[in-house]
């Protein structure tokens, strides 16, 4: 089994694309656009991807409480620094949990908690 992609229903393609695209990082492998439907795919071949839907006929998008994604960046301590410039909430961090992973908790456009992950397998 593989996990092929995550969902996440948004008010603004524009501003989660921003949040998730320029901020995060994350590539936009394909988009797919109906009348009341706007679908994009973020990603890479080979891994899961995380699907944006901004559908007209959804009145309300809730993605706050016990849900979260965690997506592993390169430093997400620039992430973040640009974030809050941006008036995006931290939430915490950064937690380091164990001798080669740290992370930040901020909120995506629609509320939505994803934490930016920092793995240091070096050590």
């Amino acid at each position: 089994m593989r996990l092929c992609w995550s969902t996440i229903y948004v008010k603004n393609m524009g501003e989660s694309l921003k949040f998730y695209s320029e901020f995060i990082g994350l590539n936009i492998h394909h988009r797919q656009t109906q009348p009341d439907v706007d679908m994009v795919y973020l990603g890479e071949d080979g891994q899961a991807y995380l699907e944006l839907i901004e559908d007209k006929a959804v009145e309300k998008v809730n993605l706050a409480g016990s849900y979260s994604i965690g997506l592993q960046v390169e430093n997400g301590q620039d992430i973040v620094d640009k974030l809050k410039a941006e008036g995006y909430t931290l939430l915490g961090g950064p937690i380091k949990p164990n001798v080669i992973t740290k992370f930040w908790v901020v909120q995506d456009p629609d509320g939505l908690k994803v934490q930016l992950v920092e793995i240091n397998d070096d050590l």
